[in-house]
């Protein structure tokens, strides 16, 4: 499998190829500098893995490239925020990070599996997600939830549905803090995300989906965005998408219920002062 990453000249983008004595040196097949990537050809890659906290205006830039690139039938690693969308079927939500939920004694960073039989659970477990993370998704309903909050937001997701190749999308940043040399369990994620990954694409190879809709294509020019029409999406499945309804669906009632116990005590201890 021949793999790339896109990356930028910060200090946290180089260090990631020397820290763990050099472990990812060697790990990706180019190095692809963000303002050269007008010059290089995507289509000879298998996977194409996009580095957190790069230019926004760049990759905007260059979002038709990386948009053909998919829509041919190549794969797509997304980490980190999105200050800037590049990509069509990407709702992005900013929230304030929690940086400090473990200096709390019994504290947790609430992530939920939204399936837990789903394949990626036998590379990861939830414990190596939860360091913080830099916003949720809105998952288009074609796309696949795999790692929600407790809002039922979306932390990391599979779109299989809207291109040929696949994307797959996390707010999460660990190739950031691997550079930074701190977050240890950032170098597992890293890891076995990205071999879940890989046997998520040979698995595709082996049982190939539906052919993408050729006639929907989204461009992005001079920031603004085009949508052509198209015919209504067609439905794909995705076992993990009504137990994510079910959970956000009880995750309200609870907080609704929760709202009205306190509004009743509130009510009566007011009656009896």
């Amino acid at each position: 499998m021949k793999k790339a990453i896109i990356t930028g000249g910060s200090c946290f983008h180089q260090n990631l190829f020397v820290e763990q004595s050099g472990k990812y040196a060697n790990f990706f097949d180019k190095v692809i500098y963000l303002p050269n990537l007008k010059n290089e050809n995507l289509d000879s890659f298998d996977l194409v893995v996009i580095a957190s906290r790069l230019n926004p205006n760049l990759l905007v830039a260059e979002s038709n490239k990386i948009l053909s690139y998919l829509e041919q039938g190549g794969n797509v690693v997304l980490f980190g925020e999105f200050p800037k969308i590049f990509l069509p079927f990407i709702r992005w939500k900013d929230c304030e990070e929690n940086f400090w939920w473990w200096i709390h004694e019994g504290a947790d960073l609430p992530l939920y599996a939204v399936d837990s039989s789903h394949a990626i659970w036998n590379f990861l477990n939830i414990e190596d997600c939860k360091w913080h993370y830099h916003g949720t998704f809105l998952a288009n309903p074609r796309c696949c939830n795999i790692l929600i909050n407790e809002l039922g937001e979306s932390i990391l997701y599979k779109d299989a549905s809207h291109f040929k190749g696949t994307l797959y999308v996390t707010s999460l940043d660990p190739d950031y803090h691997i550079a930074q040399g701190y977050i240890p369990k950032a170098v597992r994620f890293f890891d076995q995300f990205l071999r879940w990954v890989e046997s998520d694409m040979h698995t595709k190879a082996i049982i190939p989906p539906p052919p993408a809709n050729s006639s929907k294509r989204r461009f992005f020019e001079q920031g603004t965005t085009k949508l052509l029409s198209a015919p209504p999406p067609r439905h794909q499945h995705c076992p993990s998408r009504l137990l994510q309804s079910n959970f956000s669906k009880n995750m309200l009632e609870s907080r609704q219920l929760n709202l009205e116990n306190k509004a009743d005590n509130d009510r009566g201890h007011h009656q009896t002062h």
